[in-house]
């Protein structure tokens, strides 16, 4: 169960408050105070203002069933001709329907007395859950009615939804016009905050359309604060982690549209390569660069086409791979050139077995170990 903190504006302007714990247990209160010295609010705090009666007339209309948004603009013109002030500087809550299901009970009251309350508990740094005519809060039965004397003002609860605040020396006169026997009328001396603590009958609460609170009561306990800050952290490592392997993948995506480039030119000299053959090379190269390492062959074939790409003066005739040994035949523009070929081997890890030259083809044979 929520704690509660009841407050009490009377029309004097003074204050009644209390305050409850989360076992409905009253942990603190005060009457007729001049200003709102409020305890700490414990977590879930539910916040009830009540306000004079007097500021606030209950009505009740027939109006067609339709839903809230639609409701708030249709409330002011459905009982216009009950009014005498001007709709424009009025505020229209709608309460809930009652059983014949067309007749809807409703609240008006002035914008400035609005505006006024919420600055009352602004300035006492509270944001009340519900605003609510304090006549309400008396004990309701559909048996009987339910009245209060303060000063020189009685209470009435007449209805479910329903209520008024009249002077003293005009309740007899209001009694008989209501037809009401005051052997009928329940009368009650406790304080209106101590009624409000157990009071839910259909209460109709001032805070809607523009006064709508946008307040939500989300607040933690310390048990759980770790917790949250943890899942957060853990969210935006997430996050990160996330956005990290993105560009590496692109990286990644690039340099091979770069490399497959460069080997098409190397390989097909002035041609374009065609876009759909793209995606096919961009998957076998990633397959052979899975299936390469660790292989020595595949790794020394890497090396060496790398470095015959640098070495235009040797042309490669035949390849023979056995026993983890692999026969190169090779030809050469000059005899220099097969000496920096092989310095740029040995350079790269490629250990160089043998050197033979083959004088019928003016070729060169290579015995190498794999990298």
């Amino acid at each position: 169960m929520p704690a509660k903190l009841i407050i009490r504006l009377h029309n004097n302007q003074l204050f009644d408050w209390v305050q409850t714990d989360h076992n409905h247990q009253i942990i603190a209160s005060a009457y007729q105070q001049v200003s709102l010295a409020l305890a700490k609010l414990q977590d879930h705090t539910t916040i009830v203002f009540l306000v004079p009666t007097t500021d606030v007339t209950l009505l009740s209309a027939k109006i067609p069933r339709m839903n809230r948004a639609q409701l708030s603009r249709a409330l002011p013109y459905a009982i216009e001709d009950q009014l005498c002030e001007d709709i424009e500087q009025l505020h229209f809550a709608a309460g809930h329907w009652q059983s014949d299901g067309e007749t809807l009970a409703l609240a008006v009251v002035a914008q400035a007395k609005m505006q006024e309350w919420l600055a009352l508990c602004a300035a006492a740094e509270i944001m009340p859950d519900i605003i609510m005519p304090d006549v309400l809060a008396l004990p309701y039965s559909p048996e009987q009615w339910t009245c209060q004397k303060e000063h020189n003002l009685l209470l009435l609860r007449t209805g479910l939804q329903s209520g008024l605040a009249i002077e003293i020396e005009q309740a007899p006169l209001i009694f008989n016009q209501l037809s009401i026997d005051e052997k009928k009328l329940h009368t009650t001396s406790q304080p209106l905050v101590l009624h409000a603590l157990t009071n839910s009958n259909h209460n109709i609460n001032l805070l809607q359309g523009p006064y709508k609170s946008t307040h939500k009561k989300w607040r933690v306990t310390s048990a759980w604060h770790f917790t949250i800050k943890l899942a957060i952290a853990a969210l935006i490592l997430f996050i990160l982690a996330e956005i990290a392997g993105y560009f590496a993948m692109k990286i990644e995506n690039d340099r091979l549209q770069q490399q497959i480039t460069v080997d098409t030119q190397q390989l097909l000299p002035g041609e374009a390569l065609d876009n759909l053959a793209k995606p096919r090379l961009e998957r076998e190269l990633r397959l052979l660069t899975k299936v390469g390492q660790g292989n020595e062959f595949l790794e020394s074939i890497n090396i060496i086409a790398a470095s015959l790409a640098h070495n235009t003066a040797i042309t490669l005739t035949q390849i023979i791979y056995q026993n983890n040994l692999m026969t190169l035949q090779v030809q050469a523009t000059h005899p220099q050139a097969i000496k920096n070929w092989l310095l740029d081997l040995r350079t790269k890890k490629i250990t160089i077995i043998k050197i033979s030259q083959q004088s019928q083809n003016n070729s060169t044979e290579i015995i190498i170990k794999g990298a």
